[in-house]
């Protein structure tokens, strides 16, 4: 009997452990970390396009930062020309809570809102909050004219590696930035600019898994908020079925959802 008892209790641990190990590597399958690098990379490159289009527009004021942090600096007052985006050891966005250092490196080919107008960024020593962004980023900003009376911007990221204290992961992306709110409003009050976002990427997650996305219902971005505000995601891992990335109603906040086989899974962008 003790024999038997001891057989039963082996295969029941076997069991338990099967069962675990299977809800963990199911959480793993269907791409759960993939929805949540996914929606890091889309608030960190968003940010970065946001900062940029500050600098641009005024090299001498930048809204929303304070204690003379970041400066900005160019390199010649005609075109083309380098305007650096200097953050220092650290800069506080007073709008946001959120710290950048580092700097933003910017090539801008004619004046912004001249369409044809291409700014390729690149980051040195870019970091935001705990996320470093790799020296080899690249993103592309072209401004391409008016789309239904909306200014518009093509923004492509390429080799986006970002380091975070999990892992690393990467984006590749293909997005129309569209002015949707705010463009009546003089500088510097740039505040209540509202950024209605378009486009594919594919990724890679802290797990070496690959990932497509295509936004399926457009992404808000607004000046002063960092995250995401609204708009749904389909990202097809690279094993599993979609998953529906959802950032939410309008409220500016770090909480996203990732929706796949009916079940919701709520997680905080960091």
């Amino acid at each position: 009997m003790k024999k038997i008892g001891a057989i039963f209790l082996v295969l029941g641990s076997v069991f338990l452990t099967l069962f675990f190990s299977c809800k963990k590597e199911s959480l793993q399958d269907f791409g759960y970390q993939a929805a949540k690098d996914d929606a890091v990379s889309e608030s960190i490159f968003a940010d970065a396009f946001k900062q940029v289009d500050n600098a641009i527009r005024d090299t001498n004021v930048f809204y929303g930062l304070s204690n003379g942090c970041p400066t900005i600096t160019q390199d010649t007052a005609t075109f083309p020309k380098v305007i650096t985006i200097d953050y220092g050891a650290g800069c506080a966005d007073s709008l946001t809570g959120i710290v950048r250092s580092g700097k933003i490196i910017i090539s801008l080919s004619k004046p912004w809102l001249e369409v044809g107008a291409v700014a390729v960024c690149s980051f040195e020593n870019y970091i935001v909050d705990s996320y470093t962004i790799s020296y080899f980023v690249k993103q592309t900003i072209t401004f391409k004219g008016r789309a239904n009376n909306l200014l518009n911007f093509a923004v492509e990221v390429s080799d986006g590696e970002i380091t975070s204290s999990e892992g690393v992961f990467y984006c590749y992306s293909s997005r129309i930035f569209e002015l949707y709110l705010g463009e009546s409003t003089a500088w510097p009050k740039m505040n209540d600019d509202v950024w209605r976002i378009t486009g594919t990427a594919k990724g890679y997650d802290i797990n070496g898994k690959e990932y497509f996305d295509e936004i399926i219902y457009p992404l808000i971005s607004q000046v002063g908020c960092h995250w995401i505000k609204k708009g749904t995601i389909e990202i097809k891992p690279e094993k599993g079925e979609i998953i529906s990335l959802d950032f939410g109603s309008g409220t500016c906040d770090d909480s996203a959802s990732a929706t796949y086989n009916g079940n919701t899974y709520g997680f905080v962008i960091k």
